[in-house]
């Protein structure tokens, strides 16, 4: 059984560090696994299985037709399929801005560039593609595929299902997408209902399928934190969504007035790094330390959990799919407080952490976080519970692997009948 695997930059560069977990699981239960990057990364290309290959062309194939994006618009201008499916129904049925004419136009680009790259490559149909975004790709795969019996599936996540996470009013093409592929997965239920409601009549094909992470590298300890200070963690991108630096003035806040010494550590990069670091360094607090660690591969984010002995999680953000850093949190007994949005309360209990509102105010995060402080530990306990039910990696990504092979034994049967 062949599987392709459409990543974003994986195994490339340091995104996508939840492939990590779920691919040992992949590996196990297909033969030949094909990994198909649409970018490639020049610095760091992580080890993958033994039965995993990795294809750049089409990467190099996008890279080079980038060049000539004028000529591909007026190409999907003269076509009539898209015109009739894709376009003029987007165009026609929706309020479309600017960006939303952009994202399209994009979108067409991406797609008969990708088709034009599959009609010339030669190699065996696989049985099953199994794209990690919602993306004008899974449609192509599926247009150009459908001839092979080959099955195609997508999973959802975060910006592919949420509007609001790319500024826009809706997301191009997403319909035709979700109609064409044979299973959509998004990460959360959140984001399942959102997909039913807004296209009921493919309700049937959406299913919710979590994501997970390994095992805690020791034995989280139940107890409070050592030395002086109560310690915060938090994971994220350093960009506007997340609130990163509402962290930082929230905490230091509470630090001074109920001059209580914190420790904060985030763990990520991003766009806001070099200002968080300048508002860090000019508003010193003597109630207050912060560690920036910038990025981090993930299984060194496992070792800093596991050795941290953190007393809390928190994440601030506007929008979220159903955050791992979270999962990864409560594996090591962290209880977390985070803003409901998007599938966070999917993580989040009233036994395992606290959730407030979206609508962010420092009362709400005072209140709740005196709350927490309460009784840690029943939190914490709780908090392991809850991950070992719910995301354990090797229940999750062992059960989703055997859901794929069973869909791809039902392509394979059905290439064996189309030859």
């Amino acid at each position: 059984m062949n599987l392709w695997l459409i990543t974003s930059s994986f195994p490339f560069g340091n995104g996508e560090q939840f492939l990590e977990n779920e691919l040992p699981y992949l590996s196990a239960t297909f033969n030949e696994i094909t990994i198909i990057p649409y970018n490639v990364d020049k610095g760091n290309v992580r080890e993958v299985p033994k039965n995993v290959a990795i294809n750049t062309e089409l990467a190099s194939y996008r890279e080079r037709k980038m060049l000539k994006p004028v000529g591909w618009f007026l190409l999907f201008l003269i076509s009539g399929w898209w015109l009739r499916r894709v376009f003029w129904s987007d165009f026609r049925m929706r309020s479309m801005g600017l960006r939303e004419l952009s994202k399209l136009c994009w979108a067409t680009f991406n797609y008969y560039s990708d088709l034009e790259w599959l009609r010339g490559i030669k190699v065996k149909p696989p049985v099953l593609i199994y794209n990690y975004w919602m993306t004008t790709f899974a449609l192509t795969t599926t247009n150009f595929f459908r001839q092979y019996g080959t099955k195609v599936i997508t999973r959802a996540h975060g910006f592919d299902l949420y509007p609001k996470q790319t500024g826009l009013k809706y997301l191009p093409i997403q319909k035709n997408v979700i109609s064409a592929v044979d299973r959509v997965y998004p990460v959360s239920v959140d984001g399942k209902e959102l997909l039913s409601r807004t296209y009921p009549e493919y309700s049937k094909k959406i299913l919710t399928r979590h994501l997970g992470t390994p095992y805690p590298i020791e034995n989280p300890q139940h107890q409070k934190s050592k030395g002086a200070h109560f310690r915060v963690v938090s994971c994220s991108m350093l960009i506007k969504l997340k609130r990163v630096h509402v962290i930082h003035t929230y905490l230091k806040r509470y630090a001074d007035n109920r001059e209580i010494k914190i420790e904060w550590t985030h763990i990520g990069e991003g766009d806001l790094f070099n200002s968080l670091k300048e508002k860090v360094r000019t508003s010193n607090s003597e109630f207050m330390k912060v560690n920036l660690l910038g990025h981090v591969p993930n299984k060194e984010v496992h070792k800093i959990l596991s050795n941290g002995n953190f007393d809390l999680f928190i994440n601030l953000s506007t929008s979220e799919g159903l955050p791992v850093s979270m999962m990864e949190a409560q594996s090591y007994g962290v209880p977390v407080l985070a803003t409901d949005v998007g599938g966070v309360d999917e993580i989040i209990t009233t036994t395992t952490g606290k959730l407030i509102s979206g609508n962010l105010t420092y009362e709400k995060f005072e209140n709740a976080l005196s709350e927490l402080l309460k009784d840690l530990s029943t939190f914490k306990s709780a908090s392991i519970d809850n991950w070992t039910r719910k995301f354990n990696a090797k229940t999750n990504y062992k059960m989703f692997a055997e859901e794929l092979l069973e869909l791809a034994v039902m392509g394979d049967s059905e290439q064996t009948n189309l030859n």
